[in-house]
Parts: C-alpha cells; sequence; structure tokens
C-alpha cells in the first residue's frame, strides 16, 4: 500500500512504547530494558517481513527460506519473556496471554511444516508427542503460577 504507513505507526509505537515502559515501576531496570528491547525487536521484525525479506529472498512468497524460522523462535522467546514479565508484574492477563501464544506459534509452525508429509512424517509424529507434553507441562505450571499470583494479591 503505502510505503510511509508502517514506519509512521513503528515510530508512534516506539515513542509511547519508551514512556510506558519506563513507568514500569514494579519491574526492576533490567527487565524494563528487556521488556522494552523485546518489544522493540517485534518491530524489528515486523519491519525486516515487510521491507527486506521481498528483496534479500529470492522466490520470497514460494519459499520463505530462513526468515520464518527466525520469527517463529524470536515469536517464542517473545513470549518466554511476555510470561516472565507476567509473574513478575502479577498480571494473569499477560502471562496466559503468552502462553496462548506460544501454543499458536508452535501450532503455526507445524502447520508450516505439512508441506511434505514423505520427507518429515517421523518429524510430525516427534513434535505432536512434544506438543501435547509440553502443552500438558504448560497448563500445569500456568495453574500453579496463578495460584501463586493469588495467594500474594
Amino acid at each position: 500500500m503505502c510505503g510511509w504507513i508502517f514506519p509512521a505507526l513503528a515510530g508512534v509505537t516506539l515513542l509511547l512504547m519508551a514512556g510506558g515502559v519506563m513507568g514500569l515501576k514494579d519491574l526492576s531496570r533490567q527487565w524494563r530494558w528487556t521488556w522494552g528491547l523485546a518489544l522493540a525487536g517485534a518491530i524489528g521484525l515486523l519491519a525486516g517481513e515487510l521491507f527486506l525479506a521481498p528483496q534479500w529472498l529470492p522466490g520470497y512468497g514460494r519459499d520463505t527460506a530462513g526468515y520464518h524460522w527466525v520469527c517463529a523462535i524470536a515469536l517464542f522467546v517473545f513470549c518466554l519473556l511476555q510470561i516472565q514479565v507476567g509473574i513478575k508484574r502479577r498480571s494473569p492477563f499477560m502471562a496466559n496471554l503468552g502462553v496462548a501464544f506460544i501454543a499458536l506459534d508452535i501450532l503455526a509452525t507445524y502447520i508450516n511444516l505439512f508441506g511434505s508429509m514423505a520427507r518429515t512424517g517421523l518429524m510430525f509424529v516427534i513434535s505432536g508427542v512434544f506438543l501435547i507434553l509440553f502443552g500438558i507441562y504448560l497448563e500445569k505450571k500456568r495453574r500453579v503460577l496463578m495460584q501463586k499470583i493469588k495467594v500474594v494479591s
């Protein structure tokens, strides 16, 4: 569409985010910086997807090459950070949102790998078992954390 919309929105977002993150008094200085840089990194990944990846990757659209995998791993790490920030802020919403997006990230990556069953059949079985076990583990961990948040509050 218009080449200036995303940079303008990203700039406004970064300005608002800088003020908002510095106002989080329930986080230590280190965690405010970590959370702020994680949010800025997410904007950077979106900018890379929009502006850089189509020019750098030949055949972009048919095969996303390595950029998709970088984004999937970065989203996973971002969600882990969000869960940790949610725990530190005693915010069940942030922790639950992070867990939900981890599940969605794993599901999206799983569906993306669905392309060639001949080559990746064993991977589907292994990752399916991992997904189920990881989901059970995350749910148990989430319940324990929610109980801790309720007890302290």
